[in-house]
């Protein structure tokens, strides 16, 4: 439910950047939430609704905005369904999302491209090779969203302890200090990146027992001031990932000694961030930008 809440609150904000930017929005609306937006809604109690319901929009739509986490392939399911109208979809490439999706794969990728990004293994490694690495590692998905499921603990830590979890799909990093912190941007799907704004996560550890902490905890806030162009490796990351297209997001963490960025993974989607940039930039603005894009020509 926290999912549905969080998409519910960024769909509300980026309603009210279309509308005020000239565009006639309507939604589908998942009947477990109340509609809390006056606009011509599609009511889906089945799953097994969404896929025609979503055609039917496109057929009467001319582009629409997914907003689902990668987690589950969520949203590259949605994706999918839209290929036969190329471009519809605002968003970026079915092949985009599929590597952000995979932390993994996703981490080779930054990797090869020379970007500053934390030591990955998987935790079945035989070697158990991070305990080698710093004091503390953080244990996450390899398919997941945001901080969900995502905790900090001593190199030590045996990973059995966590419950269902899947040692081959479960990631473990290396942890590197610093702010918590998300660049947004919006990407022309070419490699073209024009940064909106920053945020800091302020994460809230939760204490859990085996000196465990939890990372899901956190209260976002726009840090209007920040330097962007300092983010040589975000926005390096932003221009090399192919198909990154429309909003994307880039969590990082940030040394404010040494002033470098460490990047953590990519969300290929609309991301919460936009829910608090918005309200200190004119979102209209924002939206006529993204609409401003080329889209992607049927073949």
């Amino acid at each position: 439910m926290s999912w549905l809440m969080e998409g519910s609150a960024m769909r509300k904000a980026v309603v009210k950047a279309f509308q005020e930017a000239g565009c006639t929005v309507s939604t589908l609306q998942d009947s477990r939430l109340p509609l809390d937006i006056d606009i011509e809604a599609t009511q889906i109690s089945d799953p097994l609704e969404i896929q025609p319901s979503l055609w039917s929009a496109m057929r009467a739509t001319d582009h629409g905005i997914l907003i689902a986490p990668e987690t589950g392939g969520a949203l590259a399911d949605l994706v999918q369904w839209t290929q036969h109208v190329p471009e519809w979809s605002l968003g970026c490439t079915l092949d985009a999302i599929r590597l952000c999706t995979d932390k993994l794969e996703c981490s080779k990728f930054l990797k090869a491209n020379q970007i500053s990004h934390p030591q990955t293994w998987t935790a079945d490694h035989p070697d158990h090779p991070w305990t080698k690495s710093a004091n503390f590692i953080v244990i996450k998905p390899r398919d997941g969203a945001g901080s969900l499921d995502t905790f900090k603990t001593p190199n030590s830590f045996n990973i059995k302890h966590l419950c269902n979890t899947d040692s081959t799909q479960t990631l473990i990093q290396q942890f590197h200090l610093g702010t918590s912190m998300s660049l947004s941007a919006i990407c022309d799907g070419r490699g073209g990146v024009s940064p909106i704004g920053v945020c800091s996560h302020n994460l809230n550890p939760i204490p859990c027992a085996d000196n465990t902490w939890d990372l899901s905890d956190y209260e976002p806030a726009n840090e209007p001031d920040f330097p962007v162009e300092l983010l040589q490796n975000c926005l390096k990351t932003l221009r090399i990932t192919p198909g990154l297209r429309g909003w994307v997001g880039v969590d990082f963490l940030w040394n404010a000694e040494l002033e470098t960025d460490t990047v953590i993974e990519i969300n290929p989607r609309l991301t919460s961030s936009f829910c608090w940039i918005e309200k200190d930039l004119i979102s209209s603005k924002i939206a006529s930008q993204w609409l401003s894009i080329p889209t992607p020509q049927p073949l």
